[in-house]
């Protein structure tokens, strides 16, 4: 396990969502591994295994209903730098989920976020106990809500919710400097600017990706 410690393939459950694992503690290390391979991979040898992936038993849910209110400000921006933030995706496999998430996303603003994150496949359920979130992300709606009580989005918090929803996809990339320089897109009134920093950092566009967007 994480931990280093022996375990039975009955009790294991792979790290496949670093953001997912972070709400539960140490609580699930004694059953948590890893796997530094594709997910393609990964998935064939835990299926013949029958093994979960963390991904797949668990979930951020709200704690309580937001006050939420719309933000097409932010939501129309972060549209303009669909084509950018794809530069950013890990493997194609990301790309593809990134970018279906992103052109249907909405943004609401709201003053607390409260969540928790659920394993509702265990005998007890295991639930964190809720904790006040910078950001929650309603993949079932496209819904990405923000903690933002002036009404200025948090970009970085933002992308750590857009980029755990895709982290499956990339188990083993580390999307934490992802997440800062998605924000330095948005944060830039130039997109040619934001561009030429993507360049400058030797990102480069999806040429063959087999996506579409609009710009």
């Amino acid at each position: 396990n994480v931990d280093g410690d022996p375990m039975f393939t009955d009790d294991a459950i792979w790290l496949d969502s670093q953001h997912l694992a972070g709400a539960f503690g140490s609580e699930l290390n004694h059953r948590l591994f890893r796997l530094d391979t594709s997910r393609s991979a990964s998935t064939r040898l835990l299926k013949r295994l029958d093994i979960l992936a963390l991904s797949d038993i668990a979930q951020f849910r709200l704690a309580e209903p937001p006050d939420g209110n719309q933000a097409p400000g932010a939501t129309e921006l972060l549209r303009t730098r669909i084509d950018l933030l794809l530069w950013l995706a890990p493997n194609r496999a990301a790309l593809v989920a990134m970018n279906s998430l992103l052109q249907r996303l909405e943004i609401s603003f709201s003053k607390r976020l409260l969540v928790n994150a659920e394993i509702d496949v265990f005998d007890p359920p295991v639930r964190s106990l809720p904790s006040e979130a910078p950001a929650f992300l309603d993949q079932e709606t496209a819904i990405l809500h923000l903690k933002a009580p002036n009404g200025n989005p948090d970009w970085v918090a933002a992308f750590r919710a857009i980029f755990a929803a895709v982290e499956r996809h990339c188990p083993a990339t580390d999307i934490r400097p992802l997440c800062l320089t998605a924000a330095y897109i948005m944060s830039c009134s130039d997109r040619s600017d934001a561009e030429q920093a993507l360049r400058t950092s030797d990102y480069k566009p999806p040429l063959d990706a087999g996506v579409e967007f609009n710009v």
